[in-house]
Order: structure tokens, then sequence, then C-alpha cells
């Protein structure tokens, strides 16, 4: 987007349009960018700094920003709205407190050049204990990124985080092995039939796995409720009607970028494989071009799916609890209409 096609500064709407998908879509490249990583501890206190002035109508009392916004207004514009980004790409929006680097998202597509060359490698696929070792790997550390990107309306306890870490992490590896032992009996198989299997296994493993992860890292939501909020952001209590839509769309997240990942990058390396079979016949090449066409696939593929839904989503007042459903805006005679809530990522 042009500087000059930046929309006013708005703390409650986005820059881009969050009601259409190509909307999302470019608002989570833009947050979940591995340049955002690179953001200095200074940078991000002077990003909230100008946020929490401007918020307060004091921004404006410093003469570098007074002549900011006369001489140059785009350029004052567009500093809010950066500002923004590098505060949303930081931070969680329940807390307001830093997301501990390696469990943001901006960083969840880079750790995928790693992760997933590993998970889909022939020599795990034919070894259980190998295996084992990844989809443990893999799955401990989506519940990090699971358990930090999670709505935070309540606090959660060691042992249920515990209970459902070690749930997550039991139910991804059987499904994994499950997945591990129908593919390696695949050889007395149409040639046809073997290809889907062993593609389409280890897909829909890794994604229910993700899936059950996500549920069980964030299952007192479920039972608790998360905390909705009226057009004008005040509280109105806690609905567990609201959680499962929100956990619902995040594991719809899950199976939309596994697709592209667990299926995408094991087609693309075997048209590779005919197509450049020069990048195969060394060891150290090929390991090379595994890692980059899965990194850059999961890069690619994680926004949108993030996108398919919004962070901060919203429900029909009748599609939740009876108690909300007619209640008023700040008291008033206007009955409230939606609610809404951060579904999480």
């Amino acid at each position: 987007m042009a500087t000059n096609a930046l929309p006013p500064f708005s703390f409650k709407a986005n820059k881009y349009d969050q009601s259409i998908l190509s909307g999302r879509i470019q608002h989570f490249y833009e947050v979940t960018s591995p340049f955002t990583l690179f953001t200095s501890s200074e940078t991000l206190k002077n990003s909230v700094s100008i946020l929490n002035k401007f918020k307060t109508n004091t921004l404006l009392e410093e003469k570098k920003y007074m002549d900011m916004k006369k001489n140059d207004p785009f350029g004052f514009n567009k500093m809010l709205w950066d500002a923004r980004s590098i505060k949303e790409s930081i931070l969680h929006p329940d807390t307001n407190e830093p997301i501990f680097m390696p469990f943001r998202f901006s960083f969840f597509a880079p750790a995928q050049f790693i992760i997933i060359p590993l998970v889909i490698a022939p020599s795990t696929i034919a070894s259980p204990f190998r295996t084992t070792i990844m989809h443990w790997a893999n799955q401990s550390y989506n519940a990090g990124c699971n358990y930090a990107n999670r709505n935070i309306s309540s606090p959660t306890s060691m042992r249920t985080l515990a209970e459902g870490y070690t749930g997550a992490v039991a139910s991804s590896v059987i499904l994994a092995l499950g997945a591990t032992a129908v593919v390696n009996k695949a050889g007395a198989l149409p040639k046809l039939l073997q290809s889907t299997f062993r593609i389409g296994f280890p897909f829909l493993a890794c994604a229910v796995a993700g899936c059950t992860n996500l549920i069980l890292v964030r299952k007192e939501e479920l039972s608790d409720g998360i905390q909705l909020f009226d057009e004008n952001d005040n509280e109105l209590g806690k609905s567990v009607l609201a959680a499962k839509n929100a956990l619902g769309k995040c594991c719809a997240a899950r199976f939309a970028w596994n697709a592209p990942v667990m299926i995408g990058v094991p087609l693309m390396l075997a048209g590779l494989q005919h197509t450049l079979p020069i990048l195969f016949k060394s060891t150290k090449i090929g390991m090379a071009t595994t890692v980059l066409v899965s990194g850059l696939t999961c890069m690619v593929a994680v926004p949108p799916a993030l996108a398919l839904f919004p962070q901060y989503d919203s429900m029909d007042v009748n599609d939740v609890e009876p108690e909300f459903q007619n209640m008023t805006i700040d008291g008033q005679t206007t009955t409230i209409k939606r609610v809404y809530f951060n579904k999480g990522l």
C-alpha cells in the first residue's frame, strides 16, 4: 500500500479492510513478517510510547511531531501505522507483553525451514523411533506457539498446562506413528494408491495432531469461556460458545496451512526430482533444496491460513449465551447486536 493510500490512523480500524479476505491476508503478511524479529527493544519501546502519547493527545505537544504532522502529514500517518504494526507483531493483544520470540508467528514460518524437511524425510517416515522424536519436537514447538498466542482471559494453572501439553504431544505422536505404519505398508498397493497414502496420511496426521494440540493446550477456554466485548470495547463477560467458535476457526487454519506444506511440498520435490535431478544428486544440495522449498512454502501458506477469519472476531449476540442477549451499549437503550472477542491464533 502506498504511503498516500494509507487510511487515517485509527486504533480501532485496521490499515487493511478486515471484512474481506484480501485485506486480512495483507495484514497477516505484515504482522508475521520475519523482518519484525529484528526489531530492537528500543524501537518497540519508542513505538509503544508514540501510540500511548497519541492516544492521550500528548504526542503533538512535542515539537518534532507537530512539525512532522504539519510538513509531512503522510509521513506522520505512516509513522503511526508502523508503530502499531510493530506493537501488534510483538506484543500479545490481551496482555501487551512481548511474546517469547521463538513462539511468535513471525518466527513460526522460518522455524519450518528446519522442522518440515526432518518430519517428511523418508528416513523419518521409515523409522518409528525417528518419527516419535521428530513429532515430539514438532508438537512441543506447536504447543508453545498455541500457548503463547492463546486468548488470555484468565490465568492457566501449571497443572492444566502440563496436562494439555502431555496429551497434545502423546496424541500427536500416536497419530504420526499410525500414519508411518500405514505408509510403510503401502508398498503392496497400486502405485496411485501408494502415492495417495504416502502424501495423504502424513498430512492428515499433522493436521489432526495440530488441532488436538491446540484444543488440549487451550482447553480451559472451553470450560471457562473467553472474554466478550461490545463495540466500544466494554467487557461483557465470558462465553464458552465464543470459545468453541474461536477454537474451531483456529483448527480450520491449521488444516489450511498443512495442506500446501504436507501435500504441496512432497509434490513439488517430486516434480523437481523429475525435471531437475541434478538438485538431488548431492545429499547436501538435495537437503538444501528440500529446506528451501519447505520453508518458502510455509512462509507463503501460513498468513493466508491465519487470514481465513479475523483475529478480532465477532458473533451475533443471539449465537452466544442468553445472558448477553438483553444487554445494552453503555447502559443506554440501544441493545447490543454483536459481541467481539480475540479468537487467538
